[in-house]
Order: C-alpha cells, then sequence, then structure tokens
C-alpha cells in the first residue's frame, strides 16, 4: 500500500516537473512594446473655504500635493475657494484642463 502511494507521489512530481521545465524555456523572445512619450501628470488641488497657507487641512493638504509632484514629476495647481458654492466650479477648472487627479479638501466638497 505505501509502495503504491510513494509511485503516484512520484508520478505527480514528475509531471508538474515537467510542465514547470516546458514553460519555462523554447519560447521566442517577444516583440518590444513600443511606449508613446509620457505627458507629465497633473494634479490640482481645490481648497476648503479660505487660503493656502491657512496652517491647517488646507495648507497640510498642499504640501502633500506638492511633495507627490516633485515625487512623480507632476504639474500641480491650486484654487482657493471663496465660497462654499464655488466648490463645484472650482473642481470643473481642473477636470475642464484634463487634470489627471483633483484633490479636494474637507467632508464639505464631498457632494460636489
Amino acid at each position: 500500500m505505501k509502495t503504491k502511494r510513494v509511485f503516484w507521489v512520484l508520478m505527480a512530481l514528475l509531471i508538474v516537473g515537467s510542465l514547470v521545465l516546458s514553460a519555462c524555456g523554447g519560447a521566442e523572445p517577444e516583440t518590444p512594446v513600443v511606449v508613446p512619450e509620457e505627458v507629465p501628470l497633473k494634479i490640482g488641488l481645490v481648497t476648503d473655504v479660505g487660503e493656502i497657507d491657512d496652517k491647517s487641512f488646507n495648507q497640510s493638504a498642499w504640501e502633500g500635493v506638492q511633495l507627490a509632484g516633485e515625487e512623480f514629476g507632476a504639474e500641480v495647481d491650486y484654487v482657493e475657494t471663496k465660497d462654499a458654492k464655488d466648490y463645484m466650479a472650482n473642481i470643473e477648472l481642473f477636470t475642464k484642463n484634463d487634470f489627471d487627479i483633483v484633490v479636494t479638501v474637507g467632508f464639505a466638497l464631498g457632494e460636489a
């Protein structure tokens, strides 16, 4: 009984080993993929009501966006929101100008 089990375990190992070896070798090299020149990433920040240097959420969010811009070679910009009714319009400024990422500050912009 033990001999049969050893036999089937060895057979399974041989089959798996031959499949692995056949998958690893002999393949034709793939044609290189031509990647188009990349356009820099664009990141925009819409502040909550207030200024970019408020020493609070707007400022820390802007510093984070700037850091991301440096890290990824992205173009960064911001819009200071003067009134809460302008949230959507400020977001649209970036979307209409083909910004890839729009960061908004605070839960008040959630609906916009």
